[in-house]
């Protein structure tokens, strides 16, 4: 496989969401390291020898079948009816950002409701998308030759 190599790195937060529920050794320190990978995968991605589009939809297509899997499991099942594989999958993926979009906000309000967390999390897969595109478009103009 050709991008055997960048598919592992857009799976890679599968594992630090999962890792990072059990072990966080220094939460915004680490939160700060993810963002600056993820930002990094986005100018590698940029620099692939395909299309814009194409390297851009291969890097962010496991993020959008997980976002898809996460709107499916948290807004559209009801809570009986959800996968649970399904559920911790597309919960892992965006866990990532899991202090930044969780953590943070709830030590300003301790009330956070079910469908706040739902929306807290549709805000990590958005600052995912964002932190991914910043890098990716920075890593474009890197990889565009001067006119």
């Amino acid at each position: 496989m050709k991008y055997a190599k960048e598919l592992l790195w857009v799976l890679l937060p599968f594992a630090i969401g999962w890792g990072g529920l059990y072990f966080i050794p220094a939460p915004l320190l680490s939160q700060f390291i993810i963002v600056m990978f993820w930002f990094w995968v986005g100018r590698r991605f940029a620099g692939l020898n395909m299309s814009k589009i194409r390297s851009f939809a291969l890097g962010n297509s496991v993020w959008g079948i997980c976002l898809v899997i996460f709107i499916w499991q948290f807004l559209l099942e009801s809570e009986a009816h959800r996968n649970t594989l399904l559920e911790l999958i597309s919960k892992y993926y965006m866990s990532s950002f899991y202090w930044l979009t969780h953590v943070l906000p709830s030590m300003v309000n301790t009330n956070l409701t079910t469908l706040t967390v739902t929306i807290l999390s549709l805000i990590g897969y958005f600052l995912m998308l964002v932190v991914f595109t910043l890098g990716f478009s920075l890593g474009r103009h890197k990889h565009t030759p001067a006119s």
